[in-house]
């Protein structure tokens, strides 16, 4: 960019390859009257993985961690003050998540940008009036089917057969089950904090487990 903004010369490389970005960049300091270095999409994704990894479980880690790398494949590295509200609506259009998962993804993307805002990079959260689409429930299962119990009775791998016999007699998940022995057993209830979310369970156990 040459020129100048409210009197004082401005000479600089903007560092982008879109006239588009570069066009919303300039416009940007002309409304504001500043030009203040800025932080990339990549800086602040950096800063934000940073951040989490010191605060979250590693398994919530490892969803931010994709969230970001599809930022980065879906805008490049512009500045990310040039990410408006109608650029993440179009990103939202681009993921193959079922409803549930994508209203899950936009609950982590609008964290992302309230990151970036609380850190004065930007100063307003453009994810924030993003819509989630309707989120569709899948219909309950009331028992589980005649082929899994037939098989849990049948196996001949005793652990294996205890094993899907808590499955199908508590509902939890496989990483909590392995975990499970004689010692979270008390007065016919399990005791267990679970493994994705560390909260506390107790479970009524059937009289043959």
């Amino acid at each position: 960019m040459d020129g100048s903004l409210k009197n004082v010369r401005v000479n600089r490389s903007l560092d982008l390859v879109s006239w588009e970005a570069a066009a919303k960049l300039v416009h940007q300091w002309e409304a504001s009257g500043t030009f203040d270095q800025e932080v990339s999409l990549a800086e602040a994704c950096q800063s934000f993985m940073d951040d989490v990894e010191v605060r979250l479980r590693a398994a919530t880690v490892k969803k931010y961690r994709v969230l970001t790398r599809q930022l980065l494949d879906h805008f490049g590295n512009p500045l990310l003050s040039t990410i408006k509200t109608d650029d993440l609506r179009k990103l939202r259009t681009t993921w193959t998540d079922n409803s549930l998962s994508a209203s899950k993804k936009l609950e982590r993307l609008r964290s992302f940008f309230k990151f970036c805002a609380d850190s004065d990079w930007i100063r307003t959260n453009p994810a924030r009036a993003v819509k989630a689409a309707p989120v569709v429930e899948p219909p309950p299962c009331h028992s589980p089917t005649r082929s899994w119990i037939d098989y849990s009775t049948q196996c001949d791998d005793f652990r294996f057969s205890v094993l899907l016999h808590v499955l199908l007699n508590t509902g939890l998940r496989i990483s909590d089950a392995i975990q499970l022995g004689p010692s979270k057993v008390h007065n016919g209830k399990l005791y267990l904090r679970t493994a994705k979310t560390s909260t506390p369970v107790w479970l009524p156990l059937p009289p043959h487990l």
